[in-house]
């Protein structure tokens, strides 16, 4: 198995809602940019094919132009999307390990790390609180006759 391959995401959206939103976000204005481009370049098409019928001259090139351009407006918006989606995943599929973590590190589980992937953002914050761990992890060990309960732990850290 190659190391992209394993690397992959199981899932293609992790965090509905939080995906949704990045998408719509970054998807917006490129799309709507993309569709009045189409709409534009086609009505000029359309008028000069009406222009050159009422001058009696048949332009058979202007046809396929415009299939090109709905074709090319298909394609872009698919590519768009698909880009949105990967910048999605590469949010939100860091929050949900933080998330998870988080959840982990309240129930008492000083042991639980966040592993990210390759070409994911976020880093920082799950090496910070990484390194928030282990210093947790280590304040406890360093002195276990004044053992502090995690929760008390958290809150002095802040």
């Amino acid at each position: 198995m190659t190391e992209n391959t394993k690397n992959r995401r199981a899932r293609l959206v992790v965090m509905k809602q939080m995906q949704s939103r990045i998408m719509r976000t970054t998807t917006s204005f490129p799309l709507i940019a993309l569709a009045l481009l189409t709409i534009t370049s086609t009505v000029f098409a359309l008028r000069s094919m009406s222009e050159a019928a009422e001058a009696e001259v048949v332009l058979p090139s202007l046809l396929p132009l415009i299939a090109t351009i709905i074709c090319l407006t298909a394609g872009f918006a698919i590519t768009i999307l698909y880009v949105a989606l990967r910048f999605s995943q590469r949010i939100a599929g860091p929050t949900y390990r933080i998330v998870k973590a988080l959840e982990a590190i309240q129930n008492g589980c000083t042991d639980e790390r966040i592993q990210l992937r390759d070409g994911d953002f976020l880093e920082e914050i799950a090496d910070e609180l990484n390194r928030t761990l282990d210093n947790l992890v280590h304040r406890q060990s360093a002195a276990p006759e004044t053992k502090v309960p995690l929760q008390e732990a958290l809150s002095l850290a802040k």
